[in-house]
């Protein structure tokens, strides 16, 4: 987003180009995350500066100490994600609908509260602390696959034992991210352990041992193999960067070679290259629906929901007291006359002084001693002090302090489900007032009960419609955002096409929406008045070929107080690629009707797709409608093959079509 520069208020200081925010990427880890200092750069695609915030962490972070039943997550980590300002008394900061003063902070930023993209770095020490001692110059292993590296002559160690170390360092590794995952940090990717140096010189100058190369190499690419298949399982992403940083044999290209354990900085660009090609690939994961079901609650009118309850740590276990001896009563203290002085000081003469000097240099300490213990000399213990009082009270000598408290254990994670609900309407919307016309009643009455309503619309004018607008264009991205959620830029399918928005177009779909029995409609099935959040029009090509991306059967996975609408621009029948749902027992329904018919569905209700078609092409507009925003116009939104805004209350339509024209394209909403 790019916010407008005021005007100088005077000339007496420089006038500041326009301020580009920074995006921020969080790289948390050992000290592979030191790489990622203080970086910045511009991405080409959505045009956003990002901004690289590295926090290394020195105490041997490492998948081990990573996390544990126990304990859970490393303290050092917690505190980093606390010093970010993501997480405060275990709660993810972004998810915050009720806490006034996250919200407060939110709106301050001017930022989308969005899932952080979190690098964890972590996994290097694993393997050089853990699986290569075992192995050394005289120990190796050969991995159940097929390996570029050679074995040497030395004695074997089962690769059975070896996985198991492997598990034990880096299982805790996995179960933390899935913990940070459950938190609401949806976007936390782990790293590759880097590949190692090739230098045996260095590496025995840095470990005070030997391994070869190809033995150690065979280390890390196992820990490296043992990570990315749990991360796959898991669902977590992972950041591997070996085939750019490593030759055609598999070992560290020259020009990443820095100090033996460390990659340069050239490594990072690598990494957030890789990293933002997935992130911008996959924008679906950093829509934040809890943001989403407060805005839903402001624009019907109602309150906050409460925020969520930490767990409560289990209480410590009552254990009977054991019986204790009777306290001693304390010594009463001692006084002394008032006018008493205290004893003089014995003061030793200088011949005195002279002779314990000449002793301590010629007689051994014991003899010293035993002369000493002879004259009576020899150390005794310090008598206590003594304890002046005064006329009114004794004045006792301080109690020593007592031993400092163990550090606060840092709170439990606050689990918060970012997910989509199951159904996008409010559950107790009131019924309908008296007056509204009979279509508007039925239609109402079928949504609520099936999530389907089937409206008609003139025929004439859809067919107009079809005439007047191109549907040559392909189904690429042209609008990827960070703050949007979305398809990536590339079309996914050759099969759909769509077309750009006329005014002409805009205005006509805008007086049809904005008819009041049409307003009183979207009103009753939201509870508050719908504005387009998209309007895509779609050209579904004859094909035979089994459906993909819409074609294929899925749920949206919308927002609360989103639904969605296909208006059909062509007659569609069952050859014709109709909208297809199940139903409770999985039967399929076929929406099949002429020209105009509008269909208006709770796309996570259904499970649904629009079927291919075989016959003939289709041809529709694909709507997505969002609960309006209160003193808000309805207004058309052409926002590409984007699906909506990762938080409904901070987000930019620059550069997309508008219409009525908007004059503010950056979204600010009050929170409360």
């Amino acid at each position: 987003m790019a916010y407008p520069t005021p005007p100088a208020a005077d000339g007496r200081y420089p006038v500041l180009g326009p301020f580009r925010p920074v995006v921020p990427i969080y790289v948390v880890g050992d000290s592979h995350s030191l790489a990622f200092s203080r970086l910045t750069f511009d991405e080409a695609v959505t045009g956003a500066t990002f901004g690289t915030r590295a926090r290394y962490i020195p105490s041997g972070f490492t998948g081990e100490a990573f996390w544990s039943a126990g304990g859970g997550l490393h303290p050092e980590l917690i505190a980093a994600l606390e010093y970010e300002g993501l997480l405060r008394d275990g709660r993810a900061i972004h998810l915050s609908t009720a806490d006034r003063i996250d919200l407060s902070i939110a709106l301050a930023t001017e930022q989308p509260q969005v899932p952080p993209v979190l690098v964890i770095m972590c996994g290097d020490i694993d393997v050089r602390g853990a699986v290569v001692p075992l192995l050394r110059d005289d120990r190796d292993f050969i991995p159940p696959t097929p390996t570029q590296y050679p074995h040497t002559d030395q004695p074997l160690v089962p690769f059975d034992l070896i996985r198991r170390v492997i598990a034990g360092r880096i299982d805790p590794l996995i179960q933390g991210t899935l913990q940070l995952q459950a938190a609401g940090f949806t976007r936390t990717y782990l790293h590759c352990v880097v590949p190692p140096t090739v230098d045996d010189a260095r590496f025995r100058l840095i470990h005070g041992y030997d391994c070869p190369a190809a033995t150690r190499y065979k280390a890390a690419r196992a820990v490296n193999d043992y990570l990315a298949a749990e991360c796959g399982k898991s669902g977590i992403p992972f950041v591997d960067i070996w085939p750019e940083t490593t030759t055609p044999e598999g070992y560290l290209r020259p020009e990443y070679e820095l100090d033996g354990v460390h990659l340069p900085r050239a490594a990072a660009r690598v990494t957030l290259h890789k990293l933002l090609e997935h992130v911008l690939g996959r924008t679906y994961m950093a829509a934040n629906y809890p943001r989403y079901e407060l805005y839903y609650r402001r624009c019907l009118g109602r309150p906050a929901a409460p925020p969520p309850v930490p767990p409560t740590p289990p209480a410590a276990v009552d254990t009977p007291a054991s019986p204790t001896e009777p306290p001693a009563t304390p010594p009463s203290p001692v006084e002394l006359p008032l006018d008493s002085a205290p004893p003089p000081r014995r003061t030793r003469s200088a011949a005195s002084r002279l002779v314990r000097r000449a002793a301590r240099m010629v007689l051994p300490h014991a003899v010293r001693h035993s002369l000493r213990v002879a004259s009576g000399r020899a150390h005794r213990p310090v008598p206590a002090p003594v304890v002046a009082v005064t006329e009114t009270a004794p004045v006792i000598a301080p109690t020593p302090p007592p031993p400092a408290p163990p550090p606060p254990t840092p709170p439990p994670l606050v689990e918060v489900a970012n997910r989509p609900p199951d159904i996008c309407t409010a559950p107790d919307l009131p019924p309908l007032a008296a007056g509204v016309e009979p279509w508007v009643t039925e239609a109402v009455g079928r949504f609520r009960a099936d999530g389907l309503a089937v409206l008609r619309v003139d025929r004439e004018l859809v067919e107009r419609w079809r005439e007047m607008l191109d549907f040559s264009l392909s189904m690429s991205n042209v609008h990827v955002r960070w703050d949007w959620t979305g398809h990536a830029r590339r079309s996914y399918t050759t099969d759909l096409q769509t077309a750009a928005l006329t005014e002409d177009f805009c205005r006509e779909l805008h007086a049809l929406l904005t008819r009041p029995a049409m307003e009183e409609f979207f009103t009753a099935c939201l509870g508050c008045p719908a504005t387009v959040l998209n309007c895509r029009p779609v050209r579904s090509l004859a094909h035979e070929k089994a459906g993909f991306g819409p074609q294929s059967w899925h749920g949206d996975g919308c927002p609360a107080g989103i639904i969605r609408g296909v208006l059909y621009l062509t007659d569609v029948d069952e050859g014709g690629g109709p909208f297809q749902y199940r139903g409770p027992g999985g039967e399929v329904t076929s929406v099949t009707g002429p020209a105009g018919s509008f269909l208006v569905f709770d796309a996570n209700r259904l499970i649904h797709r629009g079927c291919p078609p075989t016959a003939r092409e289709r041809y529709a507009i694909d709507l997505v409608l969002q609960a309006r925003w209160p003193g808000e116009p309805l207004r058309i939104l052409n926002a590409s093959t984007n699906s909506w805004p990762a938080d409904p209350f901070v987000y930019s339509t620059a550069g997309m079509t508008v219409y009525p024209p908007d004059p503010q394209p950056a979204r600010f909403y009050r929170t409360w």
